[in-house]
């Protein structure tokens, strides 16, 4: 039995927005798998760390800057209150 594929949503964007791409700064490929990219909305700033979706690996991303470097996990910074 086949599912149906769910609408990509994006976080933040209500489903109902017709153009969330409007509000987009760019985009920003992952380093180690370029085909994999990041949105990045007008407003954003500042830096993140994100998982590759494809091969697990971490990168920083620089959202003023619109680059993105190798990263490592930063071990215990979790929220384990």
């Amino acid at each position: 039995m086949r599912r149906k594929n769910k609408k990509a949503t994006l976080k933040g964007v209500p489903p109902d927005d017709p153009e969330p791409a409007k509000r987009a700064k760019g985009t920003i490929p992952f380093p180690c798998c370029p085909s994999e990219i990041v949105l990045v909305y007008a407003d954003a700033h500042g830096r993140s760390s994100n998982k590759c979706p494809k091969c697990g690996g971490f990168a920083v991303f620089d959202f003023d800057e619109m680059c993105a470097d190798q990263g490592k996990p930063c071990r215990g910074l979790t929220s384990s209150q």
